[in-house]
């Protein structure tokens, strides 16, 4: 995951100027910036993925304090972007409605820079003072900010016992050439409370009044993870993707579980959770699979996303082996992905084919509902 990570940063800030992707920032646990003995007892993570390209983050943190009242500095760490606007007091321009509740009462929050990765790693609070004058005249603001980092610190006073803390801000998701959109949340940071690891740990990933179909690695989950679709429509399997390892690192290949969801949510629950790697998901229709000999298999062809109508699945079949209804196919992706069940033989035998089909007879075809970009989906396809 990491890797992965690294690799797409490296890859855009060296095409930032061709405007081939934007990376904005990352999601993140709250950390005690010194060391406690408080110990993270419970944490449910809900991401709500939206049609507008961003994801609403809500956390509620259940925290056990096993001595007297103490109050600690607490911080949240988010990276700075790439091909993206710039602010050197800390405000991270990615992020809104940024909001920390504790023990029912709101809590005000202060802004700076610090140095990269110094608050997740538990090296204190190192605040750099930055501005734009610091910038040298042969690099861009953002790749000069890449050694800093947007941070959000408070004071917490924890009274003995149980204390809650509830955790909600949203973000604008990283996109590139590819990937329609993707999301990076840190999880590791967490390992920073007392014991290194979350006593009950619930992940929910949310598609409310949307379909959502994406990629989300593994590595976090020291494999496949075991999930549940706890309302709409929904379907996931393991091992759907896999990256080959760096010829100097056997081990650093990934594997993603695949998702789709529609107006629903699913689940992934663990107790003694101690995260392996950070959180990572992705809509991307350009991902290549690769066999177990890591030769290249197949394209994974469709991740559809409402906000996209450019995004040709079957790109990668030449012309005269598309199917013959494949302008009816490309017209009626926005119908399928909803679950219409279509009375055209054809279309229906098509579209049952594909993994991520959830027919849905309640489903009435309503193009007045559907997005900006999928009415010009059907207008490019008539």
């Amino acid at each position: 995951m990491k890797r992965i990570l690294f690799l797409l940063i490296s890859l855009l800030a060296l095409s930032v100027y061709a405007n081939d992707g934007v990376f904005t920032t990352n999601g993140s646990q709250l950390v005690p910036i010194e060391e406690t003995d408080i110990q993270l007892k419970k944490e449910v993570l809900t991401i709500s993925l939206l049609d507008n390209g961003k994801a609403e983050i809500d956390v509620q943190y259940t925290l056990y304090n096993p001595g007297q009242a103490k109050t600690l500095c607490v911080g949240f760490e988010s990276e700075t972007g790439y091909n993206i606007d710039v602010r050197y007091d800390g405000v991270n321009p990615s992020i809104s409605k940024f909001n920390v509740v504790m023990n029912g009462k709101k809590l005000p929050y202060k802004n700076a820079m610090t140095k990269r990765y110094s608050v997740n790693k538990g090296e204190g609070l190192h605040i750099e003072r930055v501005n734009s004058k610091m910038v040298p005249k042969d690099e861009e603001d953002y790749l000069f900010l890449s050694d800093y980092s947007y941070t959000y610190y408070f004071d917490a006073t924890f009274v003995p016992g149980t204390n809650t803390i509830h955790h909600t801000y949203i973000y604008d998701m990283s996109y590139s050439v590819c990937a329609s959109y993707e999301l990076a949340y840190s999880l590791t940071p967490a390992k920073r409370w007392a014991g290194g690891s979350i006593g009950d740990f619930t992940l929910i990933i949310k598609a409310e009044n949307t379909v959502k179909h994406f990629l989300m690695d593994e590595a976090a989950f020291s494999g496949a993870p075991r999930m549940t679709v706890t309302s709409g429509m929904g379907k996931y399997r393991g091992n759907t993707f896999v990256t080959p390892p760096d010829n100097d690192d056997p081990e650093s290949g990934s594997s993603f579980t695949e998702i789709c969801i529609r107006n629903g949510a699913i689940e992934y629950h663990s107790a003694n959770f101690k995260p392996e790697d950070e959180l990572f998901l992705v809509c991307d229709p350009c991902k290549v699979s690769y066999d177990e000999k890591f030769e290249m298999k197949d394209n994974l062809g469709y991740f559809y996303d409402p906000r996209v109508y450019s995004i040709d699945y079957m790109s990668t079949i030449e012309e005269d082996e598309k199917p013959a209804i494949y302008k009816d196919v490309m017209r009626n992706l926005p119908f399928a992905a909803r679950g219409y069940v279509f009375k055209r033989q054809d279309l229906r035998n098509y579209f049952s084919k594909q993994w991520w089909y959830m027919p849905d007879p309640n489903y009435k075809a309503d193009v007045k509902s559907l997005t900006k970009q999928e009415r010009e989906r059907i207008e490019a396809y008539k």
